[in-house]
């Protein structure tokens, strides 16, 4: 759920939930501010991948 935008995706077999958590400017974009919801029904995984934008350091 993204709270900010109003927005809650349903969860289906096999979809892939990718977006990008800064702005342009490499500030953080507090829109992409999420929650996860309980699970009422069988399991749910969680996969994170970081990327950086900049070098490290």
């Amino acid at each position: 759920m993204f709270s900010a935008l109003g927005i809650q995706i349903e969860p289906k077999p096999g979809l892939l939930l990718i977006w990008n958590n800064t702005l342009p400017d490499g500030r953080p974009n507090e829109a992409t501010l999420h929650a996860g919801l309980p699970v009422e029904r069988g399991a749910k995984y969680v996969i994170t991948k970081w990327y950086r934008a900049r070098a490290w350091g």
